[in-house]
């Protein structure tokens, strides 16, 4: 995971990007907005931890992702595969199970592909590598 050092970067800036991505999504869902100044913080330290793993995750997909195709549809293409296969399932069946219903269940589902989406045109576009 040396990687992610080398890459530390690229990745505080996807982290970065991921995190206005989610204050656009709860500014624009003022139902789901913390109720107090230290659930905001709590929220907003869980957020950076979350998107900076996940941006992580992400730019070890893109250097070891096969560019057989265009740069971009790797690009794009690895985000969308890892939040197909891991991030939707997951957020559906937890927050259905915790009897959310289908809209907000759907709705945190597209936030984590649009901070997939976001973070991964960030790292192509700041450069990620293997390193030495």
């Amino acid at each position: 995971m040396i990687y992610i050092l080398h890459n530390a970067a690229a990745i505080l800036w996807a982290t970065l990007a991921g995190l206005a991505v989610g204050a656009a999504w709860l500014a624009a869902s003022p139902a789901r907005r913390p109720a107090t100044v230290g659930e905001g913080v709590a929220l907003a330290v869980t957020a950076a931890v979350a998107e900076g793993w996940f941006a992580a995750i992400l730019a070890g997909a893109l250097i070891v992702a096969p560019v057989k195709a265009g740069v971009w549809t790797v690009t794009l293409g690895a985000a969308a595969i890892i939040w197909a296969g891991f991030v939707l399932p997951s957020v559906v069946l937890t927050l259905r199970s915790r009897r959310l219903g289908w809209g907000g269940a759907a709705s945190d589902a597209l936030h984590w592909l649009a901070v997939a989406l976001v973070q991964a045109s960030v790292l192509r576009l700041v450069g990620v590598s293997a390193g030495a």
